[in-house]
């Protein structure tokens, strides 16, 4: 096998890259682009998908570089090429301007969020009919594991109206994933097609929102419970509230 896959579970977008061709490919179920690249770019970003989530050192990439009769005499020439790498990707699409990450001191890498194709399985059980209904869910169920993960780092306190999670250790993370629910969210209601005042609509947008609140770790205790109590109610809630919207829009498609 001469290609290499991976997934980005936050905008549903699989990355391809054909070592034989050298062709890096990107799609999703609303676009599909692709780029031809020079040898020693295909290289490169071969070495990177075959070692993610592991990163590759500066040393092999001047190796790879050189392999290639690419002389690089210091670490600026180095950079160099891997942003003419950068470049080349970001004609097809500006998220992947990101995709090549720098570590220094160490060497350059995939992000590790990026996940196999293997392990998006829950984009085939889902059981939507649009593809684009189907890559939306699989996102928030990304969503979903992130914020369980960050509400582990975050104490309870002592609010007006209860106990809530003090999100400042997490604010910045926090601020990254409620832009992406916020663009799933706009892309979600635009699939679905149904009028404002559709009473199912109007469902939807109500458990949309409650998700929301989850994922923004925003909810609220009227009591109070212990640490490990409040994760398993947070992960509990978030599962069911996901369920439920998928059970809506599977409605929705039968209107």
């Amino acid at each position: 096998m001469t290609f290499k896959q991976l997934y980005n579970p936050n905008t549903g977008a699989t990355y391809t890259i054909d070592e034989a061709s050298m062709i890096f490919k990107i799609a999703s179920a609303s676009f599909k682009k692709q780029v031809r690249l020079k040898p020693h770019q295909n290289t490169i970003l071969t070495a990177l998908f075959k070692c993610h989530p592991q990163p590759i050192s500066y040393e092999n990439i001047r190796t790879l570089l050189i392999n290639h009769q690419l002389t690089c005499p210091d670490d600026t020439r180095l950079h160099r090429k891997v942003s003419e790498i950068r470049n080349s990707l970001a004609t097809l699409h500006p998220e992947l301007k990101q995709l090549i990450c720098n570590t220094r001191g160490i060497g350059y890498s995939l992000p590790l969020f990026l996940k196999s194709p293997e392990n998006t399985a829950t984009l085939s059980k889902i059981g939507l009919n649009n593809k684009k209904l189907q890559e939306n869910i699989a996102i928030l169920c990304n969503l979903k594991e992130e914020s369980i993960s960050l509400s582990q780092k975050c104490p309870i306190m002592k609010f007006d109206d209860g106990f809530i999670l003090n999100r400042k250790p997490v604010h910045q993370a926090l601020e990254s994933i409620l832009q992406i629910f916020d663009k799933q969210n706009e892309q979600l209601l635009s699939e679905i097609k149904l009028h404002p005042q559709d009473f199912l609509r109007i469902r939807i947008e109500y458990v949309l929102a409650k998700i929301k609140t989850y994922i923004g770790l925003a909810r609220i205790s009227t009591f109070s419970i212990t640490k490990e109590q409040w994760l398993d109610w947070h992960e509990h809630e978030l599962h069911a509230i996901l369920e439920e919207l998928t059970h809506l829009l599977k409605q929705s498609e039968m209107h």
